[in-house]
Order: C-alpha cells, then structure tokens, then sequence
C-alpha cells in the first residue's frame, strides 16, 4: 500500500492513464487523509502535476470528485492545501491574502461550498457544488468554471479580465490557474444583508475574434462562527470595502 507520494504516484498512475476519475479521487482522499495532511507541500505539488499532465480530465473529472469525497472534512489542512497552492502557483504579482473563511458562493444554478480566499484582486474559491433545489452534491464539470461553460472559455474572460485591469501577463510569471475565480473590479448592484452581499460585473471577452460581454452575479454567505459571532459580520464588512473601493 502507498504511505508516500512516491508510493502513491506509482500506485494511482495505472488508474489516471484509463482516466478513472472516481478511483482516483477516493485514492487520493484517502492518501490526503492519512498521510497527506502530514506532507502538505509534496502532496499539493503532486496535485499539480496531475494537473500539468491531462488539465482537462483533472478539471472536468478527477479534482470535483476530490471535492466531493473530502468536502469540509479535515479543513484545516485542506486550507493549508489550497493557500500553499495558490500562493506557489497561482497569486498574481504584487497579489496577497487579505481573508480566509467558509461560506458559500451562488452563482445563477448552483451554491459552491468552499473555502473562500479574499485577496486585493479578486474571490478564490476551493470547494464542490451543490444544486439548490434539493441540497445534492453534484459534478460541477470545470474545477475552475464560476458557471455553466463550454471548455473554460468564460473563466478564461474572467482571468484575462482581471489580468488585463491589472495590466499583468499571465504568461509573465507561468502561473497556474486553481481553484474558481470571482473578479471584483467594476462591480455593480451592490448590496449588504445581514448574511450576505451580491453585485454583478460585466465581463469583457473574445470568442472567435468577436467580442462579447458576458454578466456575473456573485452572492457571498460566509457561514458564521459560534464562538465569535461577530466574525460573520466582519468578513462581510472587509468584502464590502474590497468591492466598494474597485466599483
């Protein structure tokens, strides 16, 4: 049995050659749980290098069903996971952590239960899909798709949007896209509850040499700490000044 990355690579390798993402998943949820959460950074690099080697069947396939095997189990070290991930791999220049929490992210079909990164760019999100008609957890296709897409071509307008208003290259610095990205720049529409706050931004893109715009609406519900109910409150206060100060 595999008490290693070493060992895990060689043991799951025959599964993601027949692109057996079910099995994968839970060999990975298990390795993560039993060994994994005690080697973050090898497990994490591991990850992304299954990423590198087939990025559509561990986007569309493999990583949704992790999701959904691990869900919030063990979140402090799935935190750990994503923030050494992101920050080896995915932060854009001059890009830092401003807050972290759970909550869930609507988009127009689908509630994301994730662990939510706040940065002074953008909304990262890592977590799985649940319909919210019945409560049931579902495939969400594209690990990095914010809603219903073909191939990534809209989160891709995300990224390049949001690269494009911060004049940064992507290509600059070999980043690797990871987790679901929400922008905040130009937002619109914006409202404060007293569980959460929605706005909406226009996304600027190309498809086919045309251009075309596309709107987002984004509703935060960060889920509130019982022993520090005032916590709640304060993550919806650093998400309304971020918005608010690049509306």
């Amino acid at each position: 049995m595999y008490q290693n990355v070493l060992e895990l690579k060689e043991y799951l390798a025959p599964y993601f050659n027949k692109r057996k993402s079910l099995k994968c998943a839970k060999v990975l949820a298990y390795f993560f749980k039993t060994f994994g959460r005690k080697d973050i950074e090898n497990f994490g690099d591991f990850l992304i290098e299954l990423m590198m080697r087939d990025e559509d069947f561990f986007n569309q396939k493999l990583y949704p069903r992790f999701q959904l095997v691990m869900k919030l189990l063990y979140y402090d070290d799935q935190y750990k996971l994503d923030k050494y991930i992101l920050t080896k791999y995915s932060l854009l220049e001059n890009e830092k952590f401003l807050e972290e929490f759970p909550g869930n992210i609507r988009d127009s079909q689908k509630i994301l239960t994730a662990r939510i990164f706040l940065t002074n760019y953008r909304i990262i999100a890592s977590g799985y899909y649940v319909e919210k008609s019945s409560g049931t957890s579902i495939n969400p296709g594209l690990i990095r798709t914010v809603i219903q897409l073909k191939k990534m071509k809209r989160q891709r307008a995300i990224t390049h949007a949001i690269q494009k208003s911060l004049n940064i290259e992507l290509a600059s610095k070999n980043i690797i896209p990871y987790g679901y990205v929400y922008p905040i720049f130009n937002a619109y529409n914006i409202k404060r509850k007293k569980k959460y706050l929605s706005y909406n931004v226009n996304i600027e893109y190309e498809d086919k040499g045309k251009s075309k715009s596309m709107k987002l609406s984004v509703i935060i519900f960060p889920f509130r700490a019982k022993k520090n109910p005032e916590y709640h409150q304060k993550i919806l206060d650093k998400i309304e000044e971020l918005v608010l100060k690049h509306q």
